[in-house]
């Protein structure tokens, strides 16, 4: 759908938290679109990696694990 589509690009572009909330609207629409579950668990992924990499490991931690909420293969 189109939310999934955007939330790609912005992932691409490396604005993660856009992409958490148009993949967010993707699934609020179509909650089994696996593309959008993915996309979303890869945006949490990186929203960690770049908590981490600030040395915020706490909200590191949180973001890892709506990843593995979002898609526990990820």
């Amino acid at each position: 759908n189109a939310f999934a589509a955007r939330a790609e690009i912005f992932l691409e572009n490396k604005e993660t938290e856009k992409a958490i909330d148009f993949f967010g609207e993707a699934l609020k629409h179509n909650p089994k679109n696996g593309k959008a579950k993915i996309g979303l668990s890869q945006a949490f992924l990186a929203k960690g990696d770049k908590l981490y990499e600030a040395s915020d490991k706490q909200n590191a931690v949180s973001a890892y694990a709506e990843a593995v909420k979002s898609d526990a293969s990820n």
